[in-house]
């Protein structure tokens, strides 16, 4: 773990640049780069391929390397070349890789505090979940992150409402009782399916598909989009939409590598990211609609969840056990959370 002064001065310089306080940063046209040595950024995550976070992740690389007049280019790792979700937070976090994007709430283990953006219900709307991960829950999770790990949270982006896709048609609480879906490797998850009632198994995402094939599992959960794209809806015939989370995408970097990186690169590769990430934000939401009037189209039964209400009075309860048990920052983030209803 690095010294807390070392970490406050490398938050204080990411932090600045993330709230627009671009007064005192450097230039960052491609004339600012004549000096600069070449770096290739080594990046790997393990989304699937034909999610709409490749588009932001391959947008953002392009632009970044073209702003750079070339001097910043990329040894691109996607779909898991690399491992799991897991193993390639853990890659990161040794520096065998440099930057990653995924599923942040899997930096459980890393950042306890993390879970709370995950509590079930606990984000309201899509803009309620804005305003929570690019204001101070955000900032509080970032932080922790950076006193307590080798990696930084830079920013984030939405990957959609998460929904069920079943083996049978799931309305209410009764029916999703006994239900064994797979579960992300994280705690919060298999605490929320275990409040739905279900019977949660923790697999790895690659495992997912033939794991309902074989009938380990009856039910996985995803975004709409996420479902779609890997086929998921034709091997299990249901979709049920319990937006029962928000699932969010990263944009995470070894701490060392980070802060060798000369200033004026920190600062562009952080501007094109903001730049990029609110017409991304708006396709994620905008496409949910879409895929439920495809799932539709190729006969696969769409269901809304009736019982929104009375899971809510089942979640709440948890959100206050949940930050109690994690401590450090986690009440402060769930008071920020309901303060930003």
């Amino acid at each position: 773990m690095k010294k807390i002064t070392a970490v406050t001065m490398c938050m204080v310089l990411f932090l600045t640049m993330l709230s627009g306080c671009k007064g005192a940063a450097p230039a960052t046209g491609k004339e600012a780069f004549a000096d600069m040595e070449p770096v290739t950024i080594k990046y790997a995550h393990a989304i699937p391929e034909g999610e709409l976070m490749n588009y932001m992740i391959e947008d953002w690389m392009a632009a970044v390397t073209e702003r750079s007049d070339g001097k910043i280019t990329f040894d691109y790792h996607p779909a898991g070349e690399l491992g799991t979700f897991v193993e390639i937070i853990e890659q990161v976090d040794l520096g065998a890789v440099d930057m990653s994007s995924g599923e942040p709430s899997l930096y459980e283990p890393w950042c306890p505090e993390v879970s709370m953006l995950y509590a079930p219900l606990i984000c309201d709307s899509y803009e309620h979940l804005g305003r929570c991960i690019y204001g101070k829950p955000g900032e509080l999770i970032e932080q922790s992150m950076a006193e307590n790990n080798n990696t930084y949270i830079l920013d984030w982006v939405y990957s959609g409402a998460r929904v069920i896709a079943s083996t049978r048609p799931l309305r209410t609480l009764e029916d999703m009782k006994g239900l064994i879906i797979r579960s992300p490797e994280s705690q919060v998850y298999i605490d929320t399916f275990t409040l739905l009632g279900m019977s949660p198994t923790p697999m790895a995402m690659t495992e997912m598909y033939s794991a309902i094939q074989q009938g380990v599992v009856e039910a996985c959960d995803c975004p709409a989009q996420a479902i779609y794209e890997g086929g998921y809806h034709k091997i299990t015939g249901n979709v049920c939409k319990t937006r029962h989370m928000y699932a969010l995408g990263t944009l995470s970097v070894n701490q060392e590598f980070w802060d060798g990186l000369p200033e004026e690169a920190r600062v562009m590769m952080l501007e094109v990211w903001d730049e990029l990430k609110g017409d991304f934000n708006k396709r994620v939401q905008d496409s949910e609609e879409e895929y439920y009037t495809k799932f539709e189209a190729e006969g696969t039964l769409v269901t809304e969840f009736e019982d929104r209400e009375a899971f809510r009075e089942i979640a709440e309860p948890y959100w206050n056990e949940k930050a109690a048990s994690v401590g450090g920052r986690a009440p402060e983030i769930l008071k920020e959370i309901n303060a930003l209803r």
